[in-house]
């Protein structure tokens, strides 16, 4: 949630994030402007980083919550869409 909340900050009352709860997990969808897969392949598996450590406003930055909720899961999955410009 935090990450959805950091990549929509810049975008003021236009930011949203849904958040659906159901039987099958927790999904959370904000209008940020997306991973590349290059972004996509590193973010997760790169511990100890994040390209937010000098995001002004940001929160976290060292990487490591990103991992808390992939090793209490038994599934886990990532959809980005890359915006360009």
């Amino acid at each position: 949630m935090q990450n959805a909340i950091d990549a929509i900050r810049h975008l003021d009352e236009k930011g949203k994030i849904n958040v659906k709860i159901s039987d099958d997990g927790i999904s959370i969808l904000d209008n940020g402007k997306g991973m590349d897969r290059g972004e996509l392949e590193t973010v997760f598996s790169n511990l100890n980083e994040s390209g937010k450590a000098l995001e002004q406003g940001a929160t976290g930055g060292k990487g490591v919550g990103k991992a808390s909720y992939m090793l209490g899961g038994q599934h886990f999955e990532v959809t980005t869409v890359k915006q360009s410009g």
